[in-house]
């Protein structure tokens, strides 16, 4: 057995300075060690952070969704009103031709409300952001919604004055 140390070889491989410089390595590793469990933490907690975060989006997400269902079911709304004008209209005898001229521009309105309405869908359902993108994306959105909303409700108005006026 060529690989069993005798004493002096031991003697040799030990000494007091080579047992510094190991504890010196080991403290050095510790200290390292105690350094990367602190970047851990520090990286678990932004981890967590951001999930907090992600979900506060998504949820602020599903309330877009909502209000971009909401602002279809009005732009549905009025496209039933207008069809159901366009129909009393013809078994009535009066003097029509306004009437068509502004349903034909809501249906135009209506029209564009829809496409931006989709073009606003598409847009936000496929969209694979980071959350901080997805944040500013969420505010372009509120304002988009405001205005769709805004435009809805003049259309709506509009529409109730001619009505109103016929």
């Amino acid at each position: 057995m060529e690989s069993i140390l005798n004493i002096n070889d031991i003697s040799d491989i030990v000494t007091p300075e080579s047992n510094e410089e190991e504890q010196r390595k080991i403290r050095k590793l510790e200290m390292d060690l105690q350094e990367a469990q602190k970047d851990v933490e520090v990286r678990e907690k932004q981890i967590e952070n951001l999930k907090k975060t992600q979900k506060h989006l998504e949820s602020h997400q599903e309330l877009q969704k909502k209000k971009i269902e909401s602002l279809q079911k009005k732009i549905d709304a009025l496209e039933n009103e207008t069809a159901k004008m366009r129909e009393s209209q013809i078994s009535e005898i009066v003097d029509t031709a306004p009437l068509e001229a502004k349903i034909k521009e809501l249906e135009i309105e209506c029209q564009k409300l829809r496409q931006e309405n989709s073009r606003l869908k598409k847009d936000f359902d496929s969209k694979e952001v980071s959350v901080v993108e997805k944040s500013r994306e969420v505010d372009k959105y509120k304002l988009k919604i405001e205005e769709l909303t805004k435009k809805i409700e003049d259309s709506e108005t509009k529409f109730n004055k001619k009505i109103k006026e016929l």
